[in-house]
Formats: structure tokens, sequence, C-alpha cells
């Protein structure tokens, strides 16, 4: 049975997703519009889109419950990798206890979007030299701009909670990248040991109709001497899926003997798994033959969409994310291939978090604490970075 929580969670988000906005029933006259003006209307019109709104969700949330007493199962799912559709198998820590976050920095420790984006996310987030790095996105949609797309800024941090920009000019946007359609999102950030930085990112191709649609979703690497760069876009992307098929939020490390990814994938976003990659160069990829985590508890509802990798000591570590991106689960790895599900998965849901929407997400792990940087807000207003912490280890196999 669909947990009555997740319901509640979907018809939140369809709310958001389909109300209008603050700044549509009552623009700001402190500053210039934003969207086109039109003629003031009789006061009470401007309600007549939320009516609407409240009876379209209505009905969809009905659908939400009635379809939702079927549990979604993912013995179907398919392959995450280019080269197999073999599933791997996965078992779950069977004495575990729960695991204690504590938000830190108030709400939010990123606010403002980059050059007035409205949504903003945490990238990639690495810990080199004393500091935290974080390589964010900035996402503005089609209501704003008609060439929506992504931007990449950069922030450092003493202490992992309180900001700063260096420079509020983004580092590099979709139209830097010389393949692709838009929202090239960084997802993975690292020094390698040459000195150089490296941002792994994901982004949607062109399709063959003319839509803008980004069927087929790619991973590219950009690289630079410094965090505030100049960077340079590789001309190709460094992994690709066969078809046109799906792989995305690459998670990569540095390990001896070259490089490892941890990537989702399959036919689309609605049955992908986490796929593990290695690779001498962190430029070409040789995928192994299979996932080495596929869906399996109710939670997930049949596809991983995200995964965030952390090497803690000699353990590995997946944060992920089920297909309503509302919560996160964890698994554990002695040797990086077979993992173990947290029996008490997810780890993290929204009652942790300030707004009901959830989206991307980054870890890192030092000092003893684990760093956990969500993008939260809202589907159509604006989205922050909120910061979940936990001192002390995982649980382990």
């Amino acid at each position: 049975m669909v947990d009555l929580r997740d319901q509640l969670r979907s018809y939140a988000e369809l709310m958001d997703a389909v109300a209008p906005t603050l700044a549509q029933l009552a623009p700001d006259t402190t500053r210039p519009e934003i969207l086109p003006a039109a003629p003031a209307p009789p006061s009470r019109r401007r309600w007549l889109p939320v009516a609407a709104a409240l009876s379209a969700a209505a009905v969809v949330v009905a659908a939400i419950v009635a379809v939702g007493l079927v549990a979604r199962s993912g013995d179907d799912v398919a392959d995450t990798t280019t080269t197999s559709t073999t599933a791997a198998t996965t078992t779950t820590i069977p004495e575990s206890q729960p695991i204690v976050w504590e938000r830190l920095g108030g709400d939010t420790v990123v606010d403002q979007g980059i050059e007035g984006s409205p949504f903003t996310g945490p990238g990639g987030v690495a810990f080199v030299d004393g500091l935290f790095h974080m390589f964010r996105n900035g996402t503005v949609d089609e209501r704003l701009d008609p060439q929506r797309g992504n931007k990449v800024g950069y922030l450092v941090s003493s202490d992992g909670i309180a900001w700063q920009e260096p420079d509020p000019a983004p580092l590099w946007s979709d139209s830097d990248v010389p393949f692709g359609a838009k929202f090239a999102r960084a997802r993975s950030a690292l020094r390698d040991g040459t000195g150089t930085w490296r941002i792994y990112f994901d982004v949607g191709m062109p399709v063959d109709d003319g839509d803008d649609a980004t069927a087929k979703t790619v991973i590219g690497l950009a690289t630079a001497p410094a965090p505030t760069g100049p960077w340079t876009v590789l001309p190709e992307p460094v992994l690709t899926p066969t078809g046109s098929g799906y792989v995305a939020s690459p998670s990569v490390h540095e390990v001896e003997g070259g490089f490892v990814m941890y990537y989702v994938g399959g036919p689309d976003a609605d049955s992908a798994a986490i796929g593990r990659a290695t690779s001498t160069d962190g430029v070409t990829w040789v995928t192994d033959p299979r996932p080495v985590l596929v869906p399996s508890q109710e939670w997930e509802r049949g596809s991983i969409v995200l995964v965030d990798a952390e090497l803690a000591g000699q353990t590995w570590v997946l944060f992920y994310t089920g297909d309503t991106r509302s919560r996160r689960g964890l698994a554990t790895s002695a040797d990086g291939v077979s993992f173990t599900k947290y029996a008490q998965n997810p780890v993290i849901d929204t009652t942790l978090l300030p707004r009901l929407s959830v989206f991307d997400s980054d870890v890192v792990f030092t000092g003893g604490r684990w760093y956990v940087y969500i993008e939260n807000g809202g589907t159509r207003s604006n989205s922050q970075i909120v910061l979940l912490a936990h001192d002390g280890d995982l649980p382990q196999p």
C-alpha cells in the first residue's frame, strides 16, 4: 500500500505546480515586472485561476489515491548501463538505528539565485584545502525567459554554512556547451591529483522532431585550473546511453589508478537504476556490465533518479532519490559494487525541510560530519539550498 504521506506530498506538489504564484496574484510594485504586464481585471477575477486550479487538483488527487492503491514493482526496471539488462541483487541492513539529522543555518544556507534566477540548487560540492566549494545551478524557466536554461555559479565557505560569492557572474552556462540542448546542470565537482578542477554535468540532447524536450540525456565534463576558472567544456560528452536512453546525475571520485563514477540511467527517468563506470583519465569511461543498485523498496516507486556518492574511509555510501524526489535513501558497500540498503530507508524526507518540493542534492563527508545540501522550494515559485547535517558514522552492513 502506498503511504498516505506520499499522496499528500503529491497533492502539495501538484497544487504548487498549478496555482498562480504570489507574484501573479499580487505583483511586487517595488521592482520591475518579470512577467508580461496585463490590464488589471476586477479583483475577484484574480481568484478564478485559483478556483480552477483547486478543481483540477481535486480530480488529479482522486486519481492519485485510486492509483496509489496498487504498489509499483521494480522487477522490470531496465539496466542503467549501456551494455546489459541484468539487474543487480541488493540486500538490506537487518538491525538499524534511526539517523538523526540537524538543519544548520536556519531555513536556508543559500537563498538567492544566479543573476536573478529564481531556482538554485547545490550542483557539486567539494571540500578542498580546508574550504567548501559549491558549484551551484541557477535555473530560469519559460515563464520568466523564453530562452530558459541553466547557469553554473561558484560559492565558497569555511564552515559549509555561511557562503560567499567571489563573483556574481556565472562560470559558464548552457550556451558554452557545444553539444546538448538546455539545462546543463552541474552534478559533481572535484580537484584531481594534478590540481585540475573538474565539474561533471548532465545535459539533455536535442530530439529529431524539433521539440526541445530532452529525451536523451548525456554526461559532460568541464575543467579549469582554479575553481573560479576559466572553465573549458569538453567538445563531446564523456558518457552516453545506447539509443535514446538516459544517463544522468554523475557522482565522480578519484581513486587509486583513476576515477569512479556512479550515475543513474535506463531507457528513461521512470525506470532508472544506479550504474557504475571506471576510467583511468576521467574522460573515457567503461561501464560495469550491470547496475549496482536497483529500485526494490516501495518508497522508491520503481525508479532511482538521482545519486550522490561519497567515500567515507573504506566505505562507499550512496544517497539516492526515488521517483518522487521527496525522499532520500542510503546504501553502503565495502567494495563499491555490492551495496546494502539501509533497512529504515528513506533517511531523509520533507518533514526535515521547510518546504515540500525537493529537487537536487549533493553530499560531503569531512571532519566526522555528513553535510547534505538539498534544493528545496516550489515548482513554480523559487527554490533555495537547505543544509542537513549528521555527526558520526552511518550504519554499516
